[in-house]
């Protein structure tokens, strides 16, 4: 398995279980019995959301390690 597929993975798994707890903890915390369903759907898309963008920053660096732009300099002397 390389390792860009389980890092996805784990991302995925931490995404999923992020919504779940969040989402309930929202519906606990809410006082108010109206926005009870709103407030879920926002920590639930809050967490998906920064899942993502902590997967597209770790997938970047990973693959420009593998792959640099700038390759290093070796001086002879």
């Amino acid at each position: 398995m390389s390792a860009i597929f389980a890092g996805s993975m784990i991302f995925i798994a931490i995404a999923v279980v992020g919504s779940i707890f969040f989402g309930f903890y929202a519906r606990a915390r809410t006082v108010d019995i109206t926005a009870k369903g709103s407030n879920a759907c926002i920590a639930v898309f809050s967490v998906i959301l920064s899942c993502i963008c902590m997967w597209i920053m770790w997938v970047c660096a990973y693959m420009h390690q593998m792959n640099p732009i700038i390759m290093p300099l070796l001086k002879t002397d």
